[in-house]
Order: structure tokens, then sequence, then C-alpha cells
């Protein structure tokens, strides 16, 4: 029987690295477009019926795929799955419509078999930036947890970490908003 290499990933267009670089230099004030940002991505490697050195009888085969149009970055999954197949990834994200306006003021929750994803937006002149996910106590699923994401609005430069429930993070409500103080 064949082995086979999955890797999922995000993949970046074809912009320069120089312009990307000067992008992340200072991502508070980058004005970010669709172009400069990556989507999820996944390699498949079918290393054929002798595994790494190959058969030679052509069984070997590399297969891309983009896993989700939706245009992020800092991707994270819940940690407990690290190293192992897992359905979902939580990301900072443009809103949802494949448009960037200036700052990634989403996350999102994106289903890496489907590809489908939601998103929860922050509202203009508000950053998003990494997620964290949290596992509830005694989950019994993946995706059974908390997502807790760090919004800077950038025109009162306030703070604050917003705590999402992970399986349904596009509700209006957050769980809890932490005011932070500068």
């Amino acid at each position: 029987d064949g082995k086979v290499l999955k890797v999922q990933f995000l993949r970046h267009g074809d912009d320069s690295r120089e312009e990307l670089e000067e992008q992340r230099f200072n991502m508070y004030a980058a004005k970010f477009t669709a172009r400069h940002l990556p989507v999820p991505t996944e390699v498949v490697i079918n290393l054929g019926d002798r595994g790494a050195k190959g058969s030679g009888d052509g069984s070997e085969s590399i297969f891309v795929r983009e896993v989700s149009p939706v245009l992020c970055e800092l991707p994270v999954i819940n940690k407990e799955l690290v190293g192992q197949k897992a359905r979902f990834a939580y990301a900072n994200s443009e809103d949802g419509n494949q448009q960037v306006t200036e700052f990634l003021k989403s996350v999102a929750k994106i289903d890496l078999i489907t590809g489908e994803y939601k998103v929860k937006n922050f509202g203009p002149d508000r950053y998003a930036d990494e997620p964290v996910f949290v596992k509830r106590k005694g989950a019994t699923e993946e995706d059974d947890g908390y997502l807790l994401t760090y919004v800077y609005d950038t025109k009162s430069k306030t703070a604050e970490v917003v705590i999402l429930d992970a399986k349904q993070i596009d509700q209006d409500q957050a769980i809890a908003t932490i005011r932070l103080n500068q």
C-alpha cells in the first residue's frame, strides 16, 4: 500500500518578497490588499508503492489544492492536534468577501476538509491579531472551546481581548470582552 503525505500551509501569490516584508514591518500601519495575503493550501504527495524511494512505476504523484478562498494570516489549530490531522483552523482574516480594507479586522474559522469558513468581523478601524484556541473543560469535539484574540482600535488607540465560542465564531455577541488599559 502506498504512502500519502498531506501538508497544509498558507500560500502567497506572486508578490515580491520585498513588498511582503515591507507590509509586515508595521502591521498596524500597513495597507493590505488581497494580493498581500495568502490562502490555505494543501499539498498531497503520493509516494507510490515503495514509499520515499518511489516505485518508478508512475504511481507517485503530487496534487496541490486551495483549501479555502479566505484571505488570512497566522493560522492556529487546537494545540492537541499539532502534527495530526485537524479539521478546523482559526486565523486573522479579511472580512469574508475577499476584500481587504487596510486592516485584517476579522478572525475566521476554516473547515480544512470542505473549505467552508465563518468570519467574525470586529468593525472598521479595528485590527484583529493572531487568535488563540483554548479547549473547553470536558470537550469531546475538536472545536469545542474558546477563541481569544487581541483587537486594537486604531482610531481610539485602545485594545481589548475578545473571547468567542470557537464552534460559532460568527455570533453577534462575544462570550466576553476584556478592555485593556494602555
